[in-house]
């Protein structure tokens, strides 16, 4: 990426939002789509044991957020179905 910054992956420990999902089991996920004359794909909206997850992106960064879709990714977005319903 040079110039334009850099992306690292290293263990996740707390407070690092992903450090919730160590030990998880994915239940099942779903599209979140910004909703405009032509529909594109932002992000992906996780369900996993004990929480929802959100990765997206906005502009050129991504967001990773616990729960639902922080209002920092902006609207109108829509969530699609989720890919299988969780037992």
């Amino acid at each position: 990426m040079k110039d334009q910054g850099e992306t690292r992956v290293g263990p996740a420990a707390a407070p690092d939002a992903l450090a919730s999902l160590l030990g998880q089991r994915l239940l099942t996920a779903a599209l979140i789509q910004r909703h405009s004359l032509m529909p594109s794909v932002c992000g992906l909206l996780m369900r996993c044991e004990r929480l929802d997850f959100v990765i997206a992106s906005v502009g050129d960064e991504w967001v990773l957020s616990r729960g639902a879709i922080p209002p920092a990714l902006g609207s109108p977005l829509v969530v699609g179905d989720w890919v299988s319903q969780a037992n």
